[in-house]
């Protein structure tokens, strides 16, 4: 069993999860500043199905491009999962979720636990000074 994760949207996650040929997917709506949320809503969605953590064979995360601090959320938590579960996770860009099961099978022939790393398709503007309203 394999589980995606697409934080590429402020306004949604979106999980697939593929077990055996069948793939499931589902959709949370959340604002931008409710992040904290995605594990819950990962949690709920797994239990749904009658899934544990522990279960799961490997992990994708769309890594990019996108919005800079949703990106960076959702491979934070794909990392952090891959690490405390001692399972591979795979990185993808968008032209790859439009098949999840050839995706399913990329996961699973993946045997690397590195890091994923996002990318932004821009430089992020993280260090540009902000004009204050503070003068």
């Amino acid at each position: 069993m394999f589980l995606i994760i697409n934080t590429s949207d402020n306004e949604k996650v979106s999980l697939v999860l593929i077990r055996g040929k069948s793939i499931i997917k589902k959709e949370f709506k959340i604002d931008f500043f409710e992040s904290e949320k995605i594990l819950l809503f990962i949690n709920r969605f797994l239990r749904k199905n009658k899934i544990k953590l522990v279960n799961l064979k490997g992990l994708g995360v769309f890594k990019g491009p996108g919005p800079f601090t949703a990106l960076r959320v959702g491979i934070t938590i794909a990392n952090t999962l891959s690490y405390a579960l001692n399972i591979p996770v795979l990185g993808f860009r968008e032209n790859e979720i439009k098949n999840p099961k050839k995706l399913g099978k990329k996961i699973e022939q993946n045997k690397s636990k590195a890091l994923i790393k996002p990318f932004y398709g821009q430089l992020p503007s993280i260090t540009k000074p902000k004009k204050s309203w503070l003068k």
